[in-house]
């Protein structure tokens, strides 16, 4: 039923072998850009693991790009992206829709060489590098945060914005919220009284801000209400009155962790949350959500810190002007020149890029891969003996990461639980988002914004079962954000493909009828019936095909199934009988499993549990008749009990019989659990699989071809989790899918 593919978001050309081991984190990838000019100040990765590169340079790999150019995912130049804006560009935000929003000091764009369209220093271009009709005019824009309706926020040193080049500016000091064409919000004005460097939106809507302000009169209020330096606002622009943290000095960075928590740096060297006591923290702090200081966590950076970009395992990566990190008390320095990576507890781990000048800011790729720009022009990763050119932009070993899709039953059974898993070395998500196709991933449809899961890096969104077509894609999107003033926000995906068929819905294994042989022909008179335990009164007892049956008015035996009833005759009354049968969904999706049948009971049906969970069933009376059951909900992933509970009425030793007859089917679970990276073109595919199944493995480079390629034939499983290196080449975005073979 099942197919599972998933994207890999740029191809494995770092993961060289030594000695048979992977490349380092923080060793150089191949990939050179060569660019020319004085800087690259953005940059962020596209759903479809593109990546843009904004600036102030001329040419990328030898081709004219001025000031923003794309790279595809194997790092060769997108000849169809070409906006050419006149002046640097400082800032980026991928949209949902793939259009990308820039700021910096241009005031004129010529897409792919054609003649200069206006727009002063903020502009939206449509993902073939063309010019869109967005057109809010603000100068020294530094960040830009798109919400989740539609807005955009944007800020900087600006004093006022002006919509479509025309009528009076308006007065909007240093932050503003425009709509999604760019005409303003005018209910939105937090009134800064100095430059708002960095913006980072919460999920709830509210947002932090960190800059040179002291003080912010949102919304005409009549009287300005100080803030030094750092402040958090509710999602109208009016100033959140519980968060106020208090730094010394400026913040250039904030990021928020999966569990509410918020890293902040910048110049400061002390805080003083609430007006309370004032806390040392050097350059970088955790804060936790109410705005004080999280005492077990001081990286201690030496040097000023620009950019900060989250990964999925809670670290940090952390760039600037920076030399060295003294973490939590340490008398010993430890050096890490313009970039590192902190852990969770503020420890510095071996990453080491070791760059020769500023690296302005950082995006961590879906595969855990880093991307690093700034003014740099060599970096020398991990000890090497030899700097090694890179100019001002360059992709570095990260730690591998691994993304997932799942559906399960949710609570009540109308509902499907979609959960994205993530772990490892990826880029820290915001505000995810599912979609899905019904038409092979040519159009896409919301399901709705998802929730984080408690404080881990995986995300669920609930819908109706009904909801699901027969086949469809499935997609998860996140935010991500980092870079120089929070001035990169990019996107990541994960893409899962589900189609039903009878090729890959099978029968759940271990379901009898009752009185039957394990293939299913009935047993002889007096014969045990092994694939029910019975438990009662008493000890229990051996269930078997019962002597004499039936009786009339029963149900007559026939070739399916047989009345089973205990080895002696026996008064139950007013016990119930618990005649108890088990399978396994072991390599199964859950969440398209069921089982039908019908049952019959002397004397009484009293109802039907699975894992000891009632399923709702009408109570049975008598035994000449069947009646019909269905279960859809309450399975377990390995072993399952199914149990029919069975009255026998009166006070005579008489049988108290069962007779069942049932089937049940399944989708085959063929989730891909992760992708990570091998040697040069290689991955390490895993996936979930049934003990006794072979697979067949096979790739696209995108959906729209329309063959699969074979990669690997009759694989047998190893279990209930499968893995295997396949060879991938160079494309530069593939998908994966998993085939079940038939059962030989």
């Amino acid at each position: 039923m099942m197919k599972t593919t998933a994207r890999l978001v740029r191809t494995f050309l770092a993961g060289a072998f030594i000695t048979g081991l992977h490349a380092a984190p923080g060793d150089l990838d191949p990939l050179n850009a060569n660019i020319v000019g004085s800087g690259v100040y953005a940059t962020a990765v596209q759903p479809d693991g593109k990546i843009i590169i904004a600036g102030s340079f001329s040419s990328v790999l030898g081709v004219t790009r001025l000031n923003l150019a794309r790279l595809n995912a194997d790092g060769t130049l997108d000849p169809g992206f070409d906006p050419r804006p006149d002046g640097p560009i400082y800032c980026i935000a991928v949209q949902a829709d793939g259009n990308i929003l820039l700021a910096g000091n241009f005031q004129n764009l010529s897409p792919n060489g054609g003649s200069p369209l206006s727009r002063f220093w903020v502009a939206r271009v449509r993902p073939d590098g063309t010019l869109d009709t967005f057109d809010a005019r603000a100068p020294s824009v530094t960040s830009i945060v798109c919400q989740p309706d539609g807005k955009i926020i944007l800020a900087g040193s600006f004093t006022y914005i002006l919509h479509d080049g025309s009528g009076t500016p308006a007065t909007r000091n240093r932050i503003a919220r425009v709509n999604a064409n760019g005409s303003l919000d005018t209910g939105f004005d937090p009134n800064a009284d100095d430059a708002v460097f960095s913006a980072t939106l919460q999920p709830d809507g509210k947002i932090i801000i960190g800059g040179y302000f002291r003080a912010l009169q949102p919304n005409g209020a009549a009287s300005p209400t100080t803030r030094d330096y750092l402040a958090r606002l509710n999602a109208d622009g009016t100033i959140d009155t519980g968060f106020d943290p208090r730094p010394d000095l400026w913040p250039y960075a904030t990021a928020l962790q999966a569990d509410g928590k918020i890293l902040v740096a910048g110049s400061f060297s002390t805080l003083r949350p609430n007006g309370g006591a004032t806390v040392a923290r050097r350059g970088m702090a955790r804060l936790n959500p109410d705005g004080t200081v999280d005492a077990g966590y001081d990286p201690s950076p030496g040097g000023q810190v620009r950019s900060i970009a989250v990964s999925t395992d809670g670290a940090a990566y952390v760039s600037g002007f920076l030399e060295y990190f003294q973490p939590n008390g340490s008398p010993f320095a430890t050096i890490r020149p313009r970039i590192a990576r902190v852990r969770a507890d503020g420890t510095i781990d071996a990453f080491r890029p070791n760059a020769n000048d500023v690296v302005r800011s950082v995006a961590v790729q879906a595969d855990g891969g880093v991307l690093i720009c700034g003014e740099f022009t060599a970096l020398q990763p991990n000890g090497a003996t030899t700097p090694t050119v890179r100019n001002r932009f360059a992709r570095v070993e990260g730690y591998a990461a691994a993304q997932s899709l799942t559906i399960t039953p949710g609570v009540p059974s109308i509902f499907r639980d979609l959960t994205w898993h993530r772990s490892g070395g990826g880029p820290e998500v915001s505000r995810v988002t599912f979609d899905l196709s019904a038409d092979g991933g040519a159009s896409w449809s919301s399901l709705g914004a998802a929730t984080r899961i408690g404080t881990t890096p995986d995300w669920r969104a609930t819908v109706i079962r009904q909801a699901l077509p027969a086949s469809y894609f499935l997609r998860a999107r996140g935010i991500t954000t980092a870079g120089d003033y929070n001035g990169s926000s990019g996107m990541v995906e994960t893409v899962a493909g589900y189609q039903s068929g009878p090729y890959f819905t099978v029968a759940i294994p271990g379901l009898y009828n009752t009185g039957v042989n394990n293939a299913g022909e009935p047993l002889p008179n007096g014969s045990f019936d092994f694939h029910y335990n019975l438990e009662g009164v008493g000890a229990p007892y051996a269930v078997t095909s019962a002597i004499g049956f039936p009786i009339p008015p029963w149900l007559g035996d026939n070739g399916l199934s047989r009345w089973v009833a205990p080895e002696a005759n026996t008064d139950a009354a007013p016990n119930p009988y618990f005649y108890r049968t088990f399978f396994d969904m072991r390599g199964l999706d859950l969440a398209t499993a069921q089982i039908t049948g019908r049952w019959a009971a002397d004397d009484q049906g009293l109802g039907i549990h699975i894992n000891n969970f009632s399923i709702p069933q009408p109570t049975i009376a008598g035994f000449g008749e069947f009646t019909p059951f269905q279960i859809t909900t309450g399975f377990l992933p390995d072993s399952n009990s199914l149990t029919f509970i069975v009255s026998n009425g009166g006070t005579q030793l008489n049988p108290s019989g069962l007779r069942v007859e049932m089937s049940g089917t399944a989708a085959l679970d063929l989730r891909i659990i992760s992708i990570e990276r091998g040697g040069p073109g290689y991955i390490y595919l895993t996936w979930t699989s049934q003990p006794g199944r072979s697979y067949r493995l096979q790739r696209k480079d995108r959906l729209s071809d329309p063959e699969w390629i074979d990669l690997l034939a009759n694989v047998p499983a190893g279990g209930t989790t499968t893995t295997r290196t396949v060879f991938v080449g160079g494309a530069s975005e593939q998908f994966f899918r998993v085939l079940p073979l038939p059962l030989q």
